[in-house]
């Protein structure tokens, strides 16, 4: 991929990703019109990228392959996250459309600066709340439980659990991501 292009999608994951935590700071959700347009319009950039740049159809199929691929595989360990109950679906469809128009690899950097962001707005989120001893909490049942085997359902909510919005935390990892792959 060219470094034009490369830069634009970047871009475009930075946009999505701004308006998404935008969206779920002020609702709760992420709208699919949002995650699934960049999914399913990445790979058709590509292919008409890779035939503008002279290259034959065989290679725009296989840019359009793989944008695909990269976004399933962004994908994985977000739904292993949501299937647990620690992530909701838009958020892996969201990193699955970085995937589609970054490439796994950027969409694997977002998803770890991610997941630290997350970490210390969580703390942000839990201490505003007083709820810092309750975490504590249920951090404690679920070493014990993973120690002993399960107690419970992984995927049911517990009534002590703060919810902390994910779309901000993927926003800032995904500037992170562009900024480390930012080509001058």
């Amino acid at each position: 991929m060219n470094t034009g292009m490369h830069h634009a999608a970047l871009v475009a994951a930075i946009v999505a990703c701004t308006i998404a935590a935008l969206v779920d700071l002020r609702t709760g959700q992420i709208p699919n019109w949002l995650t699934l347009g960049l999914f399913g319009g990445a790979p058709l950039v590509r292919a008409v990228a890779t035939l503008y740049h002279h290259h034959p159809l065989s290679s725009a199929v296989l840019a359009a392959i793989l944008s695909l691929a990269s976004g399933v595989g962004s994908a994985l360990i977000p739904l292993a996250l949501a299937r647990s109950g620690g992530l909701g679906l838009g958020d892996v469809k969201l990193f699955a459309a970085i995937g589609a128009a970054c490439g796994v690899f950027v969409a694997l950097y977002a998803q770890t600066y991610a997941y630290v962001f997350a970490m210390a707005y969580a703390f942000v989120v839990v201490a505003r709340k007083r709820r810092l001893r309750s975490t504590i909490d249920n951090i404690k049942g679920l070493v014990g439980a993973y120690r002993t085997g399960p107690v419970r359902d992984p995927a049911s909510k517990h009534e002590a659990f703060t919810e902390v919005k994910f779309a901000p935390a993927i926003l800032c990892g995904m500037c992170v991501a562009a900024w480390a792959q930012w080509k001058w």
